[in-house]
């Protein structure tokens, strides 16, 4: 069981936030479709590295996720982009 639970997603949080972020600045500024994918590439690699400095994938957070939870909160809350994201490292 993992005990820091709040402090990982706290962390998650904050890549997705500025993954969001900087997807407004992008659409914001006119910029080329190609930095989209540099935005995205960069927090898939952030939250790739972050799970992993705390010994997890992105299914099995997500997996703790819903037990402490419910599916229901993981998919309306967001954190269903956690998977996608880390699909989108390994490219």
């Amino acid at each position: 069981m993992v005990k820091n639970l709040g402090t990982i997603t706290t962390d998650v949080v904050v890549v997705l936030r500025s993954l969001d972020s900087g997807l407004d600045a992008v659409r914001a500024f006119g910029a080329p479709s190609e930095c989209s994918g540099i935005v995205i590439r960069s927090a898939a690699k952030e939250l790739v590295e972050i799970l992993a400095g705390h010994g997890l994938t992105a299914e099995a957070f997500l997996d703790l996720v819903e037990a402490r939870t419910s599916p229901r909160f993981v998919y309306f809350s967001g954190f269903g982009e956690v998977a996608d994201l880390a699909r989108r490292a390994k490219r």
